[in-house]
């Protein structure tokens, strides 16, 4: 066995779903010359591509398939001959090894050829890959090569970018299937996992949210999680300045001027148009600039806006944060200005930017969000037809969160087609490829539905008592289909806003805590008087807002409040609060610690030790980051003091600011063992804390 040999098992040991793909390269193989078509196979950059090909090329018989490499390109039609030439078998090659001949007798040996390999074999497809590195012989390709063949030679051009427009004019439209390939769903990132031997719900969370399904960043955020032994927001694909995990097409283009200040501002807000960019850098742009910029790869069009890529988003905003946190803050602040506007000038839509000021919000919850199937889902009224189908993707979203693994309790399906009859208007689903993935339910709460939810101890609590509670809508169901569930997140939680336009205590019942911080940032609140729970145990849980005077759009201005401000104003806080004592301190800083990276960016971080900082305060620079140059500049000089001390500073670096891994990972790395390593830690930090309260009262080294 050869290493080649070696590296394709391993490559087959870790092959998940791809099943269209395949599919497709199975019927253009079998088509006859009646239905002879081009297979357009495109996709960014990391997505699989040449992977599909190599497994097609591997499953097919011999003499079928001829795969092409593109990576050098073609510079002529003379180059690309002789490459088809070393491809072909020997038998073949002896024709083009008899004395000289000229190009156009080359390429009509070499056509022969394929037609006599196509005859004997059924047929043959010819792979031609990386396809956009031939720009050189694309038309001849197009015009002379291509019209020479015979139907029996099928053909699949892989392209990062579907085929252009030249492809469209002559007949050739008509011609050609064009398939785009997607990142991996919910369910074969699951399967990747498992195959790697990672089998927790949780890693299957963190690897989506990683890679955004691509295989690329999938490969590599799953290869750090195993060296790590690590399943949380510690593991980044991003170390440093290199976004390693991002396709390699997207590399060459995230750092051209002028194109990186308007990726600054374009990935600060969740969507952009030309002025919405002007309003965040404060200039006018040139239309073909702005258009060079929406063209690169990461940039996406979404039926009325354009969209930066979930993976480049998250990694744009995290790059902008650590270089220049103050400028991060004067973009949200001028991109919050102007979402409101757009707000208060686009009354049939205004709902719609509600989710627009949210995404400006630093909450974990919403950075973790996924757009990635936005401009591919269509959302409207559920039909009672729709009804058999809600019924199963409730059932198999909630069966995860049952007491009893075996249960056979379907806790409320049963009520989801009478309440439909009572109020037709109440369900709401989303659709993809002509297939309902999720749904979610807004029940007014009227004699008719009341009634029905009364027949279930899950809502029954809720029906009993939502006139005494003057609760006019409740939103007791939801359902998604598992599979997809990450792809359809930020689609979710932004339906959610727009179904919440409504002037009413509202209601929602959960039996998984995963959205509660979601429903917190909206303003929701324990609603415990509402808690129902399934004959097998499980426990809904009741949460409420009550929008009747105040709007949830309003709401949530104020929680962006501290963003509002104008140029230059700086931002008041009231109630600065210091530590009254060094033990307090000790308690104030431990949570501080576990999440030093965010300091400048959550203020709720460091608001009890606030009093510290009251010049950054109104200076505008804020507490957090103030407090977290204190704290690294202490935890360096802990570093520097003599051997028996400087390994308190050793350990605060590893575990808080540079994060390299685990506490164990960190005990190994430093030669103590477990405990030894957490006595230290805890000394280490009663150590900062100390020299935090000495500085800042008067003391300090």
């Amino acid at each position: 066995m050869r290493i080649g040999e070696l590296l394709n098992q391993a490559q087959r040991s870790t092959f998940i779903g791809r099943k269209t793909e395949l599919e497709a390269l199975d019927r253009l193989q079998e088509a006859d010359h009646r239905s002879w078509k081009i297979l357009n196979l495109h996709g960014l950059s990391g997505i699989g591509k040449t992977t599909v090909l190599r497994m097609f090329a591997e499953r097919t018989s011999i003499g079928r398939c001829l795969y092409v490499p593109g990576h050098d390109g073609h510079p002529s039609p003379a180059a690309f001959v002789q490459c088809l030439l070393r491809e072909l078998e020997p038998a073949d090659r002896v024709l083009f090894e008899q004395g000289e001949r000229s190009q156009a007798d080359l390429i009509q040996e070499l056509n022969g050829s394929l037609m006599r390999r196509a005859e004997e074999a059924g047929g043959i497809v010819v792979l031609l890959d990386e396809f956009e590195q031939w720009v050189g012989i694309e038309g001849w390709i197009r015009e002379e090569w291509i019209p020479s063949l015979s139907p029996s030679v099928k053909l699949c051009i892989v392209t990062r970018n579907a085929l252009g427009a030249e492809w469209s004019k002559g007949g050739w439209n008509r011609l050609i299937d064009r398939l785009e390939m997607k990142p991996f769903t919910t369910a074969e990132v699951r399967g990747f996992a498992e195959k790697h031997g990672l089998t927790e719900p949780e890693s299957v969370r963190v690897l989506y949210r990683l890679s955004g399904g691509i295989p690329l960043s999938l490969s590599i955020a799953c290869d750090r999680m195993l060296k790590q032994a690590v399943h949380g927001a510690e593991i980044s694909l991003f170390d440093g300045e290199t976004p390693n995990g991002l396709p390699l097409e997207w590399l060459g283009e995230l750092l051209i001027e002028p194109y990186y200040e308007l990726l600054e501002a374009a990935c600060v807000v969740w969507r952009f148009d030309q002025e919405i960019l002007e309003a965040i850098v404060r200039r006018p742009l040139s239309v073909p600039v702005f258009r060079e910029f929406c063209n690169l790869p990461f940039v996406a069009w979404h039926r009325d806006h354009w969209r930066i890529h979930d993976l480049v988003r998250k990694w744009g905003v995290d790059d902008l944060q650590r270089r220049k946190p103050g400028q991060y803050a004067e973009y949200r602040a001028r991109a919050l200005q102007v979402v409101q506007r757009r707000e208060s000038g686009d009354t049939l839509r205004s709902s719609e930017w509600t989710f627009d000021k949210l995404a400006l919000h630093e909450d974990e919850f919403i950075r973790q969000l996924c757009f990635q199937w936005d401009g591919e889902t269509v959302i409207r009224e559920c039909a009672f037809s729709d009804m058999e189908r809600a019924e199963r993707l409730y059932h198999s979203f909630h069966r995860r969160f049952y007491r009893a693994d075996s249960s056979e309790d379907r806790h409320a399906a049963e009520l989801l087609r009478p309440l439909w009859e009572a109020d037709p208007s109440s369900f709401v689903g989303m659709w993809r490829d002509g297939r309902m993935v999720a749904f979610c339910a807004v029940i007014p709460l009227h004699s008719k539905t009341v009634a029905v939810l009364k027949r279930s101890p899950i809502t029954a609590p809720l029906a009993s008592r939502c006139e005494e509670e003057q609760v006019r809508y409740a939103i007791p169901f939801a359902g998604m289909d598992t599979d997809v569930e990450y792809e359809i997140s930020g689609i979710l939680a932004r339906s959610l806003l727009i179904l919440l336009n409504l002037q009413a205590r509202i209601v929602n019942l959960l039996a998984e805590s995963h959205w509660v911080p979601y429903l917190r940032l909206m303003g929701y609140e324990r609603a415990a008087w509402a808690d129902g729970a399934a004959g097998d145990g499980t426990i809904y849980r009741a949460y409420q807002i009550d929008l009747r005077d105040d709007s949830l759009s309003a709401r949530i201005d104020r929680l962006l409040s501290g963003l509002s401000r104008s140029d230059g104003e700086p931002e008041q806080r009231s109630g600065s609060r210091c530590p009254s004592s060094p033990e307090e301190t000790v308690r104030l800083l431990k949570p501080i610690l576990k999440r030093f990276d965010r300091l400048p960016y959550e203020p709720a971080l460091g608001a009890e030790l606030s009093g510290w900082y009251e010049a950054a305060v109104r200076s505008g620079e804020g507490a957090g980051l103030a407090l977290r140059q204190d704290l690294l500049r202490e935890i360096e000089r802990m570093e520097t003091e003599r051997e028996e001390e400087a390994v308190y500073g050793k350990i605060l670096k590893l575990a808080y600011v540079r994060k390299v891994g685990t506490h164990e990972t960190i005990a190994e790395r430093l030669n103590l063992s477990v405990p030894t390593y957490y006595r230290y830690l805890s000394v280490a930090t009663r150590k900062l804390a100390l020299r935090m309260w000495q500085l800042k009262n008067g003391s300090g080294p």
